[in-house]
């Protein structure tokens, strides 16, 4: 891998990685995610329990600027279950309406406690 400071990279499968630091927060499978390029990432790429992300896949990354209504946006983003993939998700976005619904589902995720096997980040 080149020498980059960050990396895009998702969970496999069903198989969400803790972040770095903090083991209830954690990298899910639906949407890739920038973290650090430190050793740590790097081991659990190697060992494929993390997928860095392809130029192709960036390309085709699903953003809530994609959606040509507000509410095509929120309903989509009502669907995603972790911090870090609603972060993915808006990205670049401006709308007011897509922002203050983040803003609410990731107020609503920080106060939900985390279960086992379950994923908050």
């Amino acid at each position: 891998m080149p020498n980059v400071k960050s990396v895009k990279v998702k969970a496999k499968k069903g198989m969400p990685c803790p972040m770095e630091g903090s083991t209830r927060k954690q990298i899910g499978d639906s949407f890739f995610v920038e973290v650090p390029h430190t050793v740590y990432y790097r081991r659990l790429i190697s060992d494929g329990s993390l997928e860095v992300e392809k130029p192709k896949e960036k390309e085709e990354a699903k953003k809530a600027t994609q959606f040509s209504t507000v509410e095509e946006a929120k309903i989509e983003l009502a669907k995603l279950k972790t911090v870090a993939e609603i972060n993915a998700f808006i990205e670049g976005e401006t709308r007011k309406g897509v922002n203050e619904a983040a803003s609410a589902l990731i107020n609503k995720l920080d106060k939900e406690p985390t279960t086992e096997g379950g994923s908050k980040e």
